[in-house]
């Protein structure tokens, strides 16, 4: 289930990347002109957004993505083309039509992991002023519609005390302390 607005806005990165990469395994190749590929690779298309959705890739928010997030990404495409290829296999499609679509694949799997860490180094990194974070602003602000800001002048933040001193109390604090635009500042744990 996508429940936020930046889930759509990867949904469409994870569509633009997945074209990108269909078009590059295929195009330069026979397979691409072999008779019911076009079909096939729809269906493979479906599976694989299915996939990602049953494994709740697009139900979290990925500025806090850690290795749990990233291997529900790889189980989910590796069970779509899988599932993909021993349905190609079933059909009788030779291995020539196979191969370029889990290449596609794994090109796709490539570029969504790289675009994800993209995106938290950006957000991780947004508070500093040098020459490459403006300039990553710029892009996050392009690709992502995310409108990061500096450090605000003021300072002054108001002491909170955190309930939980597990991973999502951990998650909070330090995204409390790195969050220049937000208004409270972690002081103590109380579990």
């Amino acid at each position: 289930m996508i429940r936020h607005k930046h889930s759509l806005q990867l949904v469409c990165c994870d569509f633009v990347l997945l074209a990108l990469s269909l078009a590059l395994c295929f195009a330069a190749t026979p397979a691409g002109r072999a008779p019911g590929i076009l079909p096939y690779v729809a269906g493979w298309v479906v599976c694989l957004f299915a996939c990602r959705v049953f494994f709740g890739v697009y139900s979290h928010v990925w500025r806090y993505g850690n290795a749990a997030l990233y291997l529900r990404l790889i189980l989910s495409d590796a069970l779509s083309v899988t599932v993909c290829a021993f349905s190609a296999w079933m059909k009788g499609f030779p291995k020539i039509v196979v191969y370029p679509l889990v290449s596609a694949a794994m090109l796709e799997l490539l570029l969504a992991v790289l675009i994800r860490m993209v995106y938290q180094y950006l957000l991780d990194n947004a508070s500093r002023q040098t020459w490459k974070v403006v300039q990553g602003r710029r892009f996050a602000r392009a690709m992502f519609g995310l409108d990061i800001q500096p450090e605000t002048e003021d300072g002054k933040r108001i002491n909170a005390a955190i309930v939980g001193a597990g991973r999502l109390g951990a998650a909070l604090a330090e995204e409390l302390l790195k969050n220049p635009r937000a208004e409270y500042q972690p002081c103590c744990f109380v579990e």
